[in-house]
């Protein structure tokens, strides 16, 4: 498992770690955009407490994760 932490900015994940990635809001309200996963946001609002972003898959070579606003943590996880 390995655990990133971001706060507005951009991550590009191309030699992972694992297929699936989780994301946990530290901020009551997050913004985040995902390219190259099986489930993609554009500006999401993510909210403390929902499971949304649990247990994304990576589908491409390259998979983005923008935060607009706040700070998130981020697992990449082989199961």
């Amino acid at each position: 498992e390995m655990l990133r932490s971001l706060v507005g900015s951009e991550m590009c994940i191309r030699d992972r770690y694992g297929d699936y990635v989780s994301f946990v809001p530290l901020s009551e309200e997050t913004i985040i955009s995902l390219a190259g996963f099986k489930y993609v946001l554009d500006d999401y609002v993510l909210h403390q407490g929902l499971s949304i972003c649990q247990s994304n898959e990576i589908k491409e070579n390259e998979a983005v994760i923008n935060i607009k606003k706040g700070l998130v943590i981020v697992f990449e996880t082989k199961d």
